[in-house]
């Protein structure tokens, strides 16, 4: 039952008399819930600013308003049916006021409508300071008029036709240390537009309270679409690139008993041929067809042979694909895909039976996978390793200190990994690539990637990080702009949880990373929409260019000044096909 129903029960059942006419803002209150709640209460002479399907939001007039800024001058009349009233009109209110899910409204009303045309009470101009970024002031215009001339979508579309914004320019991105509350960020009702993140947007309406969010419903909307996707450069020649993609629970099209039965698993041949030719097309499209390919969330390597074949048909490249079974319960894996411009000398799951010291549980849910290969693009073959990796997320580490050991001794044991091949062979070139569930900073919990790394932020955490490498790795996303540094989108922050972790040997090589864009960015109803390559995982894929040495003499080839002979193969020029 519906709170305020509820609360109207009790009223008929034990009535209350009717208190002398108040105004919105003393209903308000300046806490969280009215000092009304409960009672049946008169307001009047109050203008209509919006009629929704259900209800209508009333305000006082400006010259009434108290001019407290903690306290609201809107408020909430549910009808429960398409009101009779319009916008301008000048209405009496009597009802119950109760707390819908913490919004502040009217219940069951009675209304009477006094007079039309009136003016409406300005809009409040939400700004870079209003509402606040380090307090939660929005509850003191709810059920106001507010507008947003300059504001910047956080979050793209959600299935609820809704997007996360903020009342500035630039958009909110994950900061060191814990999480805080984003407190300027609200969600505005896009009214069917499909809105791309980093669009620049201006909505003029009531703000409302539903499902834990403060919700623009605009009556004008407008809004600067950010071009999407953006792909990633093509390498240029002599270049090997080396790319991660998280393929978002690609399953195939055969349900399997011995893994988690969820609702992706044993899809229909239909749906998996859809998502194999939309992962083919952002590979192609978006990615330029990397070298190297590291992929977490496949189901096993038929998934990656039938994504290889899509990949062939649709532009005659040819992959080969690398998967070894981990532990996850859902049955997602991380491997490889590498084009036929590298050959493969082995690859290898790392800690598969390691076991977490808290439970004597497998540690890794999908073990590293590490890959030793050469490019054979040009000239002399150029070695590297790669790892690929995909951490156990973050989810509950805030609250569940055995969330926290995972991943704590996750990367202890991928950093010794790491440090133990490094001094076995000084000059082997290393790329740690994938999914990393962390930040390139400390969250305050646990610091995944600089223990990876070797390098520990200064800033402590509850489980400190220990230095375990000792010949440090970089991460390259340290090179982008900050606006750049990001893969995923969270709660209305950008946020790098994909990474690019590479070692000293290799730094003279490394030309340059970029993220290519159109999957974190774009609205989640793209997902199934054949037509568009957009939203083909929720994670956007880092792409690493590598210069080459045709004649292996420890010279990248673009500043090496010495002849090339006769004799020595030329250096290839990339395609795409």
């Amino acid at each position: 039952m519906k709170i305020g129903s509820f609360l109207l029960v009790c009223a008929l059942a034990f009535p209350l008399t009717a208190q002398s006419s108040r105004e919105i803002f003393d209903l308000q209150g300046s806490g969280a819930a009215s000092p009304f709640e409960g009672q049946i209460v008169t307001t009047r002479g109050n203008i209509v600013t919006s009629v929704q399907a259900q209800g209508f939001f009333m305000q006082t007039p400006e010259t009434r308003s108290d001019g407290d800024i903690e306290t609201s001058d809107g408020i909430y009349v549910f009808t429960s049916s398409s009101p009779s009233v319009q916008i301008g009109d000048e209405v009496d209110v009597s009802g119950l006021v109760t707390e819908y899910f913490d919004l502040t409204e009217f219940d069951r009303p009675s209304v009477s409508v006094t007079g039309s045309g009136r003016p409406l009470p300005p809009a409040v101009v939400f700004t870079s300071d209003r509402p606040s970024p380090l307090k939660n002031e929005l509850e003191r215009y709810e059920g106001m008029l507010v507008r947003v001339e300059n504001g910047t979508v956080a979050e793209p579309t959600d299935r609820f036709g809704n997007f996360k914004g903020v009342a500035r320019a630039g958009r909110p991105f994950r900061e060191p240390g814990e999480e805080r509350p984003l407190y300027e960020a609200f969600e505005v009702a896009a009214q069917g537009d499909l809105v791309n993140a980093g669009s620049a947007f201006s909505a003029t309406g009531p703000l409302t309270f539903t499902f834990d969010q403060y919700r623009i419903l605009p009556s004008a909307f407008s809004h600067s679409q950010a071009p999407l996707p953006r792909p990633a450069p093509a390498g240029a020649s002599g270049v090997l690139t080396v790319a991660s993609l998280n393929l978002m629970r690609l399953f195939d099209d055969m349900n399997d008993p011995a893994i988690n039965d969820s609702e992706e698993n044993g899809v229909s041949t239909q749906i998996y041929q859809r998502r194999l030719a939309k992962s083919a097309g952002y590979i192609d499209d978006v990615l330029n067809l990397p070298d190297i390919l590291a992929v977490q969330e496949a189901e096993n390597l038929r998934v990656l042979e039938d994504l290889a074949a899509m990949i062939l048909a649709r532009t005659g490249a040819t992959y080969e694909a690398h998967l070894a079974e981990g532990n996850d319960f859902s049955g997602i894996d991380v491997g490889f895909l590498t084009r036929d411009s590298v050959r493969v000398i082995r690859s290898a799951q790392i800690g598969a039976s390691e076991r977490l010291s808290t439970d004597n549980s497998l540690l890794h849910d999908r073990p590293p996978f590490v890959m030793d290969a050469v490019y054979v693009g040009n000239g002399t073959p150029f070695p590297l390793t790669v790892i690929a990796v995909h951490q156990r997320s973050l989810g509950g580490a805030d609250l569940d200190s055995r969330v926290r050991a995972k991943r704590f001794e996750q990367a202890a044991s991928l950093a010794r990994v790491i440090d133990a091949i490094q001094k076995e062979v000084p000059v082997r070139r290393i790329v740690v690539t994938g999914d990393f569930n962390a930040f390139e900073f400390s969250d305050g919990l646990v610091e995944v990637v600089g223990m990876i790394r070797g390098v520990c932020d200064p800033l402590e955490e509850l489980l400190p990080c220990v230095d375990l490498v000792e010949t440090d790795l970089r991460n390259e996303i340290d090179r982008l702009p900050a606006s750049e540094r990001y893969s995923f989108i969270f709660e209305g922050r950008a946020q790098a949880l994909d990474h690019m972790l590479t070692s000293r040997s290799l730094a003279p090589f490394i030309r340059g990373i970029a993220f290519s864009r159109g999957n974190a960015d774009a609205p989640d109803a793209h997902r199934d929409d054949p037509e568009t390559l957009l939203r083909t995982s929720d994670h956007d894929s880092p792409v690493l260019y590598v210069m080459t040495d045709h004649d292996a003499d420890g010279v990248p080839d673009d500043i090496d000044t010495t002849p090339r002979g006769e004799d020595r193969p030329p250096r290839r020029v990339r395609s795409r096909r």
